[in-house]
């Protein structure tokens, strides 16, 4: 790739920095500057060490500074090689102009360190659409996986259920957007007659309805689940039934990431830091539990629900069917703007809508 096209997919990304964004670095700021030191009492005694600052942002997740400190702190090499000093992004609801400063700020200087291979975006957690039903009430009897178009088409009341629940459009698209060509891959049209087609469910799969809907729909991550299984909390096997997208696989979306400045005077214990992060013991943390998504990790369970023989045997193959993974962009949010306003939209404004964020998505590239 080369390297305007890099600089211009990394600026992208870190116009919003998504949950638990971890940059690893020494300083703060685009200019070059000496090292930070600490005073530490190690076990030689007490010594300058160097600091290698994490800047974390806690918007849009559970994250405490707690899970990050006990996390970071438990970086071999911590208080005897170096020190670690945590920076948080202001948060959107109270200090919304300081957080677009520091975002800029942001960008600079991961982007001021490119080369022709670009930035490394390392992803924490991901997560995609899937259904879970008891096994003890229903049978699956399609064979997935499938298209999206199959999917409403089947036999199968479960395979047709997840292939309409209007909840998951996004997920019946793989890569949406092009930012080296600066253009949407799927027109408006397409996404407007997507969306026409998920309704009716209540009517037409009311074996599915649950009297408690709150308590037995579930999550994977922070990624909707839904159907008649208590997933994550505890017991059972379950039909795990995903939303497929038009290409017959599964898409993906990164919920955190991780990435270390280029102009890094620290670069191996940065590393050092990331590669914990990426440990089944930091995978494992009360950090990475309160992120979006499954750790990536794929020693680590999600939740404990995959701890059954046959739930795990079901999760492995739908890892193999994925064939988009996506980051959650500008323009990926404006996608779910606009899919809230239409699940309360009335029938006939869809079209409306579809084209109102569709023309700001498309100004986002445009701009990007």
């Amino acid at each position: 790739m080369e390297n305007t096209n890099c600089r211009k997919h990394i600026a992208v990304l870190l116009a919003i920095v998504l949950l638990c964004a971890l940059f690893t670095g020494c300083k703060s700021g685009g200019e070059e500057s000496s090292v930070t030191t600490m005073k530490a009492a190690t076990k030689e005694g007490v010594k300058e060490l160097p600091v290698v600052t994490v800047l974390v942002d806690l918007c849009q997740s559970d994250l405490t500074a707690t899970a990050v400190s006990d996390l970071l702190n438990s970086t071999p090499g911590y208080g005897e090689e170096f020190m670690i000093a945590t920076e948080t992004l202001p948060d959107f609801w109270t200090s919304g102009q300081r957080r677009e400063a520091a975002l800029t700020q942001l960008k600079t200087e991961i982007l001021a360190g490119k080369n022709d291979e670009g930035q490394q975006i390392l992803p924490l957690t991901f997560g995609f659409d899937v259904m879970g039903f008891s096994k003890e009430k229903f049978t699956l009897e399609a064979e997935l996986p499938m298209t999206s178009d199959e999917m409403l088409e089947s036999s199968d009341p479960m395979v047709r259920y997840t292939g309409r629940f209007r909840t998951g459009v996004r997920s019946v698209f793989g890569q949406i957007e092009d930012y080296e060509r600066d253009e949407l891959l799927v027109s408006e049209e397409e996404i407007a007659a997507r969306i026409e087609q998920f309704s009716g469910l209540d009517e037409e799969f009311p074996q599915f309805q649950l009297d408690d809907p709150i308590n037995q729909h579930s999550i994977l991550g922070n990624y909707a689940m839904g159907g008649t299984a208590k997933i994550g909390l505890g017991g059972g096997d379950y039909w795990l039934v995903p939303r497929y997208n038009v290409e017959g696989g599964i898409t993906a979306t990164v919920g955190a990431f991780a990435a270390i400045n280029r102009n890094t005077k620290l670069p191996g214990e940065s590393f050092k830091v990331v590669e914990n992060l990426l440990t089944s013991n930091g995978q494992n943390s009360e950090l990475l539990k309160q992120l979006n998504g499954q750790p990536v990790h794929m020693g680590v369970p999600c939740a404990g629900w995959t701890n059954t023989e046959e739930n795990y045997s079901q999760f492995s193959a739908l890892l193999g069917q994925i064939n988009a993974a996506v980051f959650h962009t500008p323009v990926e949010q404006e996608f779910d703007r606009l899919t809230r306003e239409v699940n309360a939209a009335e029938e006939g404004e869809i079209e409306d809508i579809v084209h109102e964020h569709y023309m700001k998505m498309q100004m986002m590239l445009a701009e990007s």
